[in-house]
């Protein structure tokens, strides 16, 4: 649960596009979120641990599936002699959830947007408008919407396919925010440093995030249960697989492979703009072709 919350940060990077000095403020957002994850996290995590009752309840043979909440219930069941405070406090819960809800769905609203508007995914033609009345990929969030409907059906039946999501979840979205990071460490002749950068500090946190996330990307692919049974078995692996070889395979295909018709993104700016990036681009091409 602890890794799991610390997801999502990328939100910052999806809306910088409607943001004021996006370039500055994508990046800061993305480490104050971390910052302030990392802090009151810690101290949730704490007052959590210190408040569990009995063990056996929360994580043992008598557990109900839903830890977080038999803490809770225990606790207040321990101090008052009833657990009507655990439902009251287990809505801030809700609260929370149901607003981290909105902000998941705004970003990858924005992300299959994004997606769409260069053309790389498919039905990218309804994904990519814009309604008139709100200015919003009114679509694209609906989609998203029905997604998440269709992969949080399973959890209703057993609590092992939740376990699995958040797994799949969080080993997708590292995986995807390193990515990145070990491109631009192959190749720095690539990579151009905007108005904020970590400067001197920038390689060794890079090597940092990558041993984490290879570590966390192998943690979360463990069984959580034993024995290991059909009910019981850690379906990440298999689902992360499914989705490498799925995306691999739509790239490298022959003959219909994204790589025989994707140029790169679709540029989206004012004219004057357009005109000094096609300047530059010549300008690079002319250099590399006389040295």
């Amino acid at each position: 649960m602890s890794q799991w919350t610390f997801t999502g940060y990328d939100a910052s990077a999806h809306l910088v596009e409607e943001t004021h000095g996006g370039d500055v403020a994508g990046p800061m957002g993305i480490i104050s979120s971390v910052a302030v994850s990392a802090v009151f996290g810690l101290f949730f995590i704490i007052a959590a641990c210190f408040s569990i009752q009995d063990f056996d309840s929360v994580l043992g043979a008598a557990a109900t599936g839903n830890g977080m909440a038999q803490v809770f219930w225990d606790a207040f069941m321990a101090r008052f002699g009833s657990g009507s405070g655990a439902i009251a406090m287990w809505m801030i819960v809700v609260i929370a959830a149901f607003c981290a809800g909105n902000a998941s769905v705004t970003s990858n609203g924005r992300m299959l947007f994004a997606f769409s508007r260069d053309r790389a995914v498919p039905g990218h033609q309804l994904w990519s408008k814009v309604a008139p009345w709100n200015k919003a990929p009114v679509w694209g969030v609906w989609g998203m919407v029905l997604l998440a409907f269709i992969l949080g059906v399973p959890m209703v039946k057993n609590i092992t396919a939740f376990s699995a999501v958040t797994s799949i979840a969080t080993i997708g979205l590292y995986i995807s925010y390193g990515l990145p990071v070990v491109f631009k460490l192959l190749f720095p002749e690539n990579f151009k440093p905007g108005p904020f950068s970590l400067g001197y500090l920038s390689v060794p946190i890079n090597l940092i995030a990558i041993a984490w996330t290879l570590v966390i990307s192998v943690v979360f692919c463990l069984p959580t249960i034993y024995p290991i049974a059909e009910l019981t078995l850690n379906y990440a692996p298999v689902a992360v697989g499914i989705v490498l070889v799925g995306s691999i395979t739509a790239w490298f295909f022959p003959f219909f492979g994204a790589y025989t018709w994707f140029t790169g993104p679709v540029i989206q700016t004012d004219d004057i703009t357009l005109v000094e990036v096609k300047a530059d681009t010549s300008k690079a091409g002319s250099s590399y072709s006389d040295a």
